[in-house]
């Protein structure tokens, strides 16, 4: 199972009692045999392939080219494009 859909399915469970959900992750041919769950993945899928590519810079040699960045300026760079950034303790 690919990451996008272990984490669609992850979220779909945490959240099938708090809303309500009238559908499960049944699947039949490798398809979700509730219209609601296959509409859900299908907005899901397309959220995430729609996020844009963030590049980073390359540390070749970060005294000469200053490419060092703290966590905190790249938590606040991700940020601003829309990623939501968690920092480990």
């Amino acid at each position: 199972m690919d990451k996008c859909l272990k984490e669609f399915e992850e979220w779909f469970l945490k959240h099938k009692e708090k809303e309500q959900f009238d559908a499960d992750l049944s699947k039949t041919n490798g398809r979700y045999n509730y219209t609601r769950t296959l509409n859900l993945w299908l907005g899901w899928k397309a959220s995430r392939e729609s996020m844009k590519v963030i590049k980073l810079p390359k540390h070749s040699n970060p005294v000469k080219d200053k490419t060092i960045m703290f966590i905190s300026d790249v938590k606040i760079l991700l940020g601003s494009a829309g990623v939501k950034v968690e920092v480990e303790e």
